[in-house]
């Protein structure tokens, strides 16, 4: 399932959220910094707002056992 929805958020705000994404927080910290240093530089170019956030849903189910 995928869901898409214009949700405004401010550069900090976003850097916020990015920093509880497993991938982003299974790096090693000096590459959390480096990446929320970019990331900032490349939002604030853009007018520091984020306007469309998609999340993605997966469910798996294990299988039923006899």
């Amino acid at each position: 399932m995928r869901l898409d929805r214009r949700l405004p958020m401010t550069t900090e705000a976003y850097l916020r959220l990015v920093r509880t994404f497993g991938p982003f927080r299974a790096r090693p910290p000096q590459e959390q910094d480096a990446l929320l240093a970019a990331l900032e530089r490349a939002l604030d170019s853009l007018g520091g707002t984020v306007l469309d956030l998609r999340t993605t849903l997966t469910l798996a189910r294990r299988p039923r056992t006899a």
